[in-house]
């Protein structure tokens, strides 16, 4: 991939498991076998995912091992590589330190890298635990925001006693303005004063929260 062709490949998979490397670099020649094995691999799993079942083609080079484990990955996973040789300053804004560097992008942003033994099987074990550890997440966010707009909408709303204080308040207001202009003399009972009930929802942030209650009966 090129810095231009990585921003499509972010847009169209979920999961893209990038090499980046230096042509010059002796450990990244090693690599180079088992990551082009570890595509094909992914790719042909992947398919069989879908499909239920893929037809052989050429002699794979992987094993039934690196295959029953590729499986394990549920969702597509684009394996692709970088030439930091060539691309100097798209290695240096993801700050790149080492060749080779085996990084993770989830959703397009950088999730992890890979530190593990350079194998076909342990580097699809890794990427099928990211894979369960990325869907707990979501699970996990989406929980939360149920459970917060449940709360909210259950605070918002009035129940049992709560809401025949609130009638009782409306009720006294009403007779109130009918007495007002009527002329009726003032009459303590049926002015209780300042009464707030409801909830208030804030993020964690600093500041003040004030109430004025003006009156016309009142400096």
């Amino acid at each position: 991939l090129d810095p231009e062709t990585f921003q499509y490949a972010v847009k169209d998979f979920e999961f893209v498991f990038m090499d980046f490397y230096a042509s010059w670099c002796s450990h990244c020649r090693d690599l180079a076998p088992t990551w082009e094995t570890l595509a094909k691999v992914m790719d042909s799993a992947a398919l069989s995912i879908v499909n239920d079942s893929v037809e052989q083609e050429e002699r794979h080079k992987w094993t039934i091992e690196d295959y029953e484990h590729a499986k394990m990955v549920e969702k597509p996973v684009l394996i692709a590589k970088v030439d930091c040789v060539d691309h100097q300053q798209f290695c240096n804004l993801n700050q790149i330190r080492a060749y080779p560097t085996l990084r993770l992008f989830i959703d397009g942003k950088h999730n992890d890298d890979y530190r593990g033994h350079r194998t076909v099987v342990e580097m699809a074990d890794w990427l099928h635990l990211k894979e369960v550890q990325h869907n707990t997440d979501l699970e996990a966010s989406e929980t939360a925001t149920s459970v917060a707009a449940e709360a909210a909408r259950h605070r918002m709303s009035l129940y049992g006693q709560e809401k025949e204080w609130v009638d009782d308040v409306q009720k006294r207001q009403a007779e109130h303005g009918r007495s007002q202009r009527s002329g009726s003399n003032w009459r303590d009972d049926e002015h209780p004063g300042c009464q707030i009930a409801g909830t208030l929802m804030l993020d964690r942030v600093p500041g003040n929260f004030h109430i004025m209650a003006p009156s016309n009966h009142h400096d």
